[in-house]
């Protein structure tokens, strides 16, 4: 498994950007491990918001470790739509402390993810 997370600080917001790679050498405990310890250096008063490619579905009847793991940590993953062509959500946002507004999906030509956005006030 890949993993990389790149962490920056910008007017007040946090924010992370997680690639899990869905080829699965290394486990989902050391991907939480990492997430967790670069959370852990950011106040949990501060907004914080968490782009990433975890390749787990969000839309699944039962909730995966990833995101079981941040909403434990008060996040709340915001994308409600499939983001991959086989209709899984695989592509999330997490937000703390900020509400997501017009989050929006859209399809694109040069990839089988689709583009995940939304609109941030906080």
């Amino acid at each position: 498994m890949t993993v990389h997370i790149t962490a920056l600080q910008q007017k007040g917001l946090y924010v992370l950007a997680v690639y899990n790679s869905s080829d699965r050498h290394n486990s989902l405990e050391s991907l939480l491990q990492q997430i967790e310890a670069i959370l852990a250096t950011i106040p949990h008063n501060e907004p914080c918001m968490i782009l990433d490619d975890m390749n787990e579905d969000a839309l699944a009847t039962t909730h995966g470790p990833i995101q079981t793991a941040l909403k434990s940590l008060h996040f709340q993953q915001v994308v409600q739509s499939p983001t991959h062509r086989s209709g899984a959500c695989l592509d999330h946002i997490y937000t703390r402390k900020i509400d997501c507004m017009d989050t929006c999906v859209s399809a694109t030509y040069y990839s089988d993810h689709h583009w995940a956005s939304c609109n941030l006030k906080f």
